[in-house]
This record gives C-alpha cells, structure tokens and sequence, in this order.
C-alpha cells in the first residue's frame, strides 16, 4: 500500500518598524514538500513500513524581531535575530511491526533526520549581560532508533484482576550531530540544541467497564541536553553550553464511573517533582555534579523547584 502527495507553500513574512517606517526582517520563500509511505504486508500480523517526508520550520515573530524581553526566572534577556533563515528538513523512517492479537503491538524501527539551517537558541556572547538569541547553523542530521510496546497483561492470570490490565511502553536512542558555520566558536562533536540522546515512555493501565473502575500510572524520562547553545570553553569558559539535567516524571490518574454517564477522575501529575537543573558542564564530564561536591567543575545556571499539581474533574454524558 502507497499512500503519497505534495504540497506547495509560499510564505511572505515580513517584520516592520511602523514609527520609523523602516523593514526589519522579510522572507518570501516556496517550499515544495513531498511526502510517501509504503506499507507491505508480510503476514496479516506483520507489516513492514518505510516512509519519507519534507517539512519546514519557519522562525516566528518573537524570533525575528530584533527586540529584547525579560525572562525573570532565568534572569536574561530573550533577543530575536532578523537573519533568520527558514530550516527545511527531510525525514526518513523504516519500521518492522508485529500484532500479536487485537490491541497489541510490538515494533521496532529506524529513523534519519537531515535539517538544513536548524534554527537554535544561543547565548549572545557579545553582551554584558547574560543575553539568549537565536541563531542558524549550517545543517544537521539526526540518526536513531525505536522500540515500540503495547502489551494486555492477561496472560499473568485468567479471568479477573490483569484480563482488564495493559503495559505500553516506548524507547528511543538518538544521536545528533552538526556542521558549523565557517568562524563559528561551537564546541566540536555537541549535539542540535533541545535533543536528548534517550526517551523513555512507559504506562500502566487498568478498566474495566463492568465495575467502571479505571487508573493509570505513567512514566517519562529524558536525557540530558543543550537547553542554550554557548561557545567552545576555549573561548570563554563562563560562555559554555548550558544544559538541562536529566529529569524523570511520573503521573498518576483514578477513576470511577457511575452508571454509564457520571465519570469522576482525580490526576497527580509529577508525583516525584524533580528539580529542573540547567548547569555547564564544567569537568566536561557529561553529567551532572552539585558544584558544593568536593572537585566538582560544573556551575549551576539555574534551578525550578516545582510540586506536584492535582485535578479533580466530574463528568456527565447526555
């Protein structure tokens, strides 16, 4: 099975100044964006799949206005850069997929990514002050691969407690690489601003619409990565990149419906309320080490202590 077309864009974005009657930024551009995916069936459990696609990333308004706002939380300004250029992409995925039986899953697949002018958010080491802005790098790939599970629990027992239990689950494993503008002073071998080399997804789920009980319990997890692009240490050891640790979720939700029409739900979110923690990895150690630990080198940039967050909601279907 085929499934393809294309798309034709024209987008005309323009920035003006109206009280001095003066353009700041312009990008008319046409984007001819193709996309196909193949399907072949194996056996009726198994399907191969291969896909490609193109895509665009156009910068928005905030992006291109040469103005600055303040962010209190991280103390900085946020500067938009007019030179902007729109980041075209084309994404390729093949992906091996077997259905044990109705609502099961299990499939694993691979996936290539090549951006041309990837848009990232930087430190604007020409400032005084600690100044982000964004910026365009020459190109960027993005490689991985992906595990996908969906699995009913009922072979754990017969008729009762797990006929009405199931497991999802998720995990993906990815490298990223770019290549630099000519003078640029990017550490070699960092990987695209805002990429994590793992995901990791899981969720437990049980319902049952006999007794009208329903719960869940979900997990999700990240690895570290660039939260803002800086400089190689060579050219500034305060102006390096500044990453996000890595931080683990988990939610939880209950609920109970009454008589076919009347659903109660109660939602934890972020039962364990991990701190945000962006740093510089100062050892260069590629992790995290509280900078009041004996021979640590990483600087702490900032830190967001959250708590959990509760929704209690009712329901009714007509």
């Amino acid at each position: 099975r085929a499934v393809y077309g294309v798309r034709f864009e024209n987008v005309d974005i323009s920035v003006d100044n109206q009280k001095t009657n003066s353009a700041i930024a312009s990008i008319n551009q046409n984007a001819l964006l193709p996309s196909v995916n193949l399907t072949y069936s194996l056996t009726e459990k198994t399907n191969i799949r291969g896909s490609y696609f193109a895509s665009v990333n156009r910068p928005e308004f905030r992006e291109l206005a040469p103005f600055s706002f303040f962010v209190f939380e991280k103390n900085a300004e946020i500067r938009g850069n007019p030179s902007l250029e729109i980041a075209t992409l084309n994404n390729f995925d093949a992906r091996y997929e077997w259905y044990p039986k109705g609502g099961e899953l299990i499939s694993l697949g691979g996936f290539y990514k090549h951006i041309d002018n990837p848009i990232e958010l930087s430190l604007d080491v020409t400032q005084p002050f600690t100044t982000f802005t964004y910026q365009n790098e020459q190109s960027a790939t993005i490689y991985g691969v992906e595990l996908e599970l969906k699995k009913k629990l009922d072979f754990l027992g017969g008729a009762g407690f797990f006929q009405d239990m199931a497991v999802y689950g998720n995990l993906s494993l990815i490298k990223s690489s770019l290549q630099f503008k000519e003078g640029s002073q990017a550490k070699e071998d960092r990987p695209l601003q805002g990429q994590s080399p793992y995901l990791i997804n899981a969720r437990l789920q049980y319902e049952n619409p006999d007794n009208g009980w329903s719960w869940n319990i979900s997990l999700n997890t990240i690895g570290r990565r660039i939260a803002f692009v800086g400089v190689d240490p060579d050219y500034g050891d305060t102006r390096q990149d500044i990453y996000e640790a890595p931080r683990t979720v988990i939610d939880m939700q209950v609920g109970k419906t009454f008589k076919n029409n009347i659903n109660i739900k109660l939602t934890v979110g972020d039962l364990l309320h991990n701190d945000f923690i962006y740093y510089q990895d100062g050892d260069q150690d590629g992790k995290y080490t509280d900078p009041a630990q004996p021979g640590s080198g990483d600087r702490l940039m900032y830190i967001s202590k959250i708590g959990y967050t509760t929704t209690l909601s009712l329901s009714y279907s007509f």
